[in-house]
Order: structure tokens, then C-alpha cells, then sequence
């Protein structure tokens, strides 16, 4: 089936020591995922509340894309902070650190995250 309703949707409180909520909709099953194979291991559009964040966090053995689909917000890698906008993506490579903050206290940010394993 090339369409895929009802997915798996979870409301999740202070990710990675960040503050406030978001709400993870993961676009593809981990079955499917495992099941079509590759380097791909998560794929997940993320709704990030207003005022909140999902905290600095470390990738080993992996890298994590974002892309921004709608809001502003605030992307930390390495202690470096930037300013990002929908249609802005950014990849947090093996070894780096990252984090993303809400920067509006009124309108949700919405970003796709894909996680893929290193090359062996």
C-alpha cells in the first residue's frame, strides 16, 4: 500500500531534557521501515509546541536530517546557534551535537527528522 493513515502519534514531554511538548508522527513503522530495508532508521514529522524544545543531544554511529515545514526556530549543533525557517534543512552528523527550540511562543514548528545509520 502506497498511502499510509493512521499512524502511530504521541504526545511527548521534555525530549532529550528539552522543555515543554511535542507530538511525534512517525511517517513509517519501525516493521516498515526494517522491512524496505536501507540505511533509513526512524522518519518522523515533528510538531514542537510553542515555548518548548527538544534538548541537546548527541548522534554516534548515525546522522539526523531536520526539515523545516513550517514556524521558526532556534537549531543549536555544536554550540553554534542559527536562526531557521521553513524550507531550511540541516544535518547533524555522527560525532556532533544538536538541539531545536521553538522560537515562537504562540505558533507551533513543524520539521521532518529522519534518522540514517553511517556508512559500514
Amino acid at each position: 500500500m502506497p498511502v499510509y493513515k493512521n499512524r502511530e502519534t504521541q504526545r511527548v514531554e521534555k525530549v532529550n531534557g528539552g522543555e515543554g511538548f511535542m507530538i511525534r508522527d512517525r511517517l513509517l513503522s519501525e516493521e516498515k521501515i526494517a522491512e524496505v530495508g536501507g540505511k533509513c532508521t526512524y522518519i518522523s514529522q515533528i510538531t514542537v509546541e510553542p515555548a518548548s524544545s527538544l534538548g541537546i543531544h548527541k548522534h554516534e554511529g548515525e546522522c539526523e536530517l531536520y526539515f523545516v515545514t513550517s514556524g521558526k526556530a532556534l537549531y543549536t549543533e555544536n554550540d553554534v546557534e542559527y536562526e531557521v525557517v521553513p524550507g531550511d534543512a540541516m544535518l547533524c552528523e555522527s560525532g556532533s551535537t544538536h538541539g531545536i527550540k521553538n522560537a515562537s511562543d504562540t505558533e507551533p514548528l513543524t520539521f521532518v527528522a529522519v534518522i540514517m545509520q553511517d556508512p559500514e
